[in-house]
């Protein structure tokens, strides 16, 4: 039985997302296969019954055109659910590799996005024009 706190967060979610199907006039069963669900897993995740994993969130975010951080406090704590968006604070409209890359790995564990970022640092460091790049994923990475 889910306790009162996590039914209201996964109801909180379920409908935001059902709201978002509804303004785009999308059926739930193109989420659920998009997102390699059964209609009936989808439809209980909705209702908020069970949970999104973090992974289903990130796709669901994607398929539905909804940027994460956009999403109210209340219906999803980022620094809470997600705790990777905190570590790349300086990402302005600018910074579009920075910000694909960091969307490409946000589903990866938090040890395994870091060795990536610290990975892809390396290999743009001393290419012309990424300084500002290497720095953001060297922070991210936890290695400045």
């Amino acid at each position: 039985m889910l306790r009162a706190m996590e039914w209201k967060r996964n109801a909180a979610v379920g409908d935001y997302f059902g709201r978002r199907l509804r303004q785009l006039g999308l059926h739930q069963n193109t989420l659920a296969s998009y997102l390699n669900l059964s209609p009936s897993a989808l439809s209980r995740k909705l209702k908020g019954e069970i949970g999104f994993r973090r992974e289903e969130i990130i796709a669901a975010c994607n398929f539905l055109s909804i940027k994460l951080e956009a999403i109210p406090h209340e219906v999803i704590d980022i620094d809470r659910d997600f705790p990777a968006f905190e570590v790349l604070p300086e990402l302005d409209e600018h910074d579009t590799m920075a910000r694909v890359i960091y969307e490409a790995l946000s589903s990866l564990s938090d040890h395994d996005r870091k060795d990536a970022y610290f990975g892809i640092a390396l290999v743009l460091d001393g290419m012309p024009g990424q300084e500002r790049n290497v720095r953001i994923l060297r922070q991210a990475a936890g290695r400045t």
